[in-house]
C-alpha cells in the first residue's frame, strides 16, 4: 500500500522539493549580515541558529548564502 505524505512542514515532498526551509535560512542570512553579529564567533553564531531549530544543513545553506567562498562556510560544510 502506498505510505502517506508526511503532515510536517519542514520534510521535503518529492523529487524537486528543497530540503531547507526556506523562511529560516532567510531569516538566519539576515542575522548572519548584521554588523554586530558578524564580530561574533562562527561557534556562537552557530550555537544561535542551532537553539532556533536550524539544522545543520540549513546553517551551512545560510553561510553559503551570505558569503561562499568564506572559510566559516568551508569549515561547516565540511562537517568541522
Amino acid at each position: 500500500p502506498p505510505q502517506p505524505l508526511s503532515t510536517n512542514p519542514g520534510t521535503p515532498q518529492g523529487p524537486s522539493a528543497s530540503p531547507f526551509r526556506n523562511d529560516k535560512v532567510a531569516s538566519a542570512v539576515r542575522f548572519l549580515k548584521h554588523p554586530n553579529v558578524r564580530t561574533s564567533t562562527i561557534r556562537a553564531r552557530m550555537i544561535f541558529l542551532e537553539k532556533k531549530g536550524l539544522t545543520s544543513s540549513e546553517i551551512a545553506e545560510a553561510l553559503r548564502q551570505v558569503d561562499p567562498n568564506s572559510a566559516e562556510y568551508g569549515l561547516v560544510a565540511a562537517g568541522v
